[in-house]
């Protein structure tokens, strides 16, 4: 008795057909490794399912399929500067415990950074460099674990690498997100907006440098008070903050949280502007005309180098605390906050001259 083999086929699947089934969990891992683009996880693995005719074939070859688009999405998103301030965020932690094993953590930790930024969505960056705040110190200590695991004599003590990379997180986040924000393609304002994120990248910049600088101040001398730490950094950031948001008045809608506004007759990229013109650093004048916001800045920079001024009054009354004071990195935070005070002026005179062309163009318009 004859049988027929479409028959038998149909109805009995061949264990090869079995095999090019594709796995949920595998769908669900290439989902996650790949960049954003028109490519799916599913067409990908079929793909490989038909060109290698195994699942563990397929696996083998996944990561080589998926450098490609990633390598091109960070291509084609890498900004200089933000590499540039990333690079320069990351090592100002670690200046006093620099070494080549060091240098080389931090550089594959940078890499990363690059790489994600092909992966991060621009209607969705504030939950991506969510993320970031927590990726970035737990990288540092990871690639630091993995150096040690290869080479035990180049690893760096783990309390010291821990310390120092905690501080990196906020600084990180910030910069990614304040120099990571571009206007939609359509918009007819575009040569101001890039204006304001040029002036941006300094603020970012500045911003990061400060923060940096102020939670590394511990490791430039120690604090001897109860809460020393936690009241000169809460009260340093606070102070700037608030200077900061004095120039808002959500009485004029200007404020931190976007209002949705239904107007007629009106041209509806004045309030954009308006608020991005707003939240510029303009600064107070802190000698003609002073104001609250003048004295907010200068609390600012009075508490910011106070633990430093802590340090040298140990040194000067030789109190036994002194013993642990990094010399070089207390160096390194004097200097670093004598050129914050030299770049906020500087700083404050870019962001009038930002504002200035915004008034301008929300002037023309309104006369229109």
């Amino acid at each position: 008795m004859e049988i027929d083999a479409g028959k038998a086929n149909s109805e009995k699947p061949t264990q090869s057909e079995n095999d090019l089934k594709r796995p949920n969990w595998l769908v669900r891992v290439v989902w996650r490794l790949i960049p954003p683009g028109p490519g799916s996880a599913n067409e990908i693995i079929d793909v490989l399912l038909e060109t290698h005719g195994s699942v563990s074939q397929a696996i083998l070859r996944i990561p080589s399929v998926i450098a490609v688009p990633a390598l091109g999405c960070a291509r084609d998103a890498f900004y200089w500067k933000m590499a540039i301030a990333q690079a320069a965020i990351l090592f100002l932690p670690f200046v006093d415990i620099l070494s080549l094993p060091l240098v080389l953590n931090l550089g594959l930790v940078l890499a990363v950074l690059i790489l994600r930024e092909g992966y991060t969505r621009k209607d969705d960056r504030s939950d991506c460099e969510a993320i970031t705040t927590f990726m970035t110190p737990a990288l540092v200590i990871l690639f630091n674990a993995a150096l040690g695991l290869a080479f035990p004599d180049l690893m760096i003590s783990g309390d010291a690498i821990i310390q120092r990379a905690v501080k990196l997180a906020v600084p990180i986040a910030l910069c990614r997100y304040a120099l990571g924000k571009n206007s939609g393609p359509g918009h007819p304002h575009k040569d101001v907006l890039r204006l304001g994120t040029r002036t941006w990248f300094f603020n970012a910049l500045w911003a990061a440098g400060a923060l940096a600088t102020i939670t590394t101040n511990t490791q430039a001398v120690p604090p001897i008070l109860p809460l020393q730490e936690g009241l000169t950094s809460f009260f340093t950031v606070h102070a700037f903050t608030l200077s900061w948001r004095l120039q808002l008045n959500p009485l004029e809608g200007i404020s931190r949280h976007r209002r949705i506004e239904i107007t007629l007759n009106r041209n509806p990229y004045i309030d954009d502007l308006r608020r991005t013109r707003f939240f510029l650093w303009t600064g107070a004048d802190w000698f003609s005309g002073f104001s609250g916001q003048a004295l907010l800045e200068m609390i600012f920079f009075v508490l910011g180098p106070l633990p430093l001024l802590i340090g040298l009054a140990e040194l000067s009354f030789r109190h036994p605390s002194a013993a642990g004071i990094n010399a070089p990195q207390m160096a390194a935070n004097g200097s670093a906050w004598a050129a914050l005070l030299v770049t906020w002026i500087h700083l404050k005179k870019l962001n009038r001259q930002t504002a200035a062309a915004f008034d301008e163009r929300i002037r023309q318009l309104r006369s229109k």
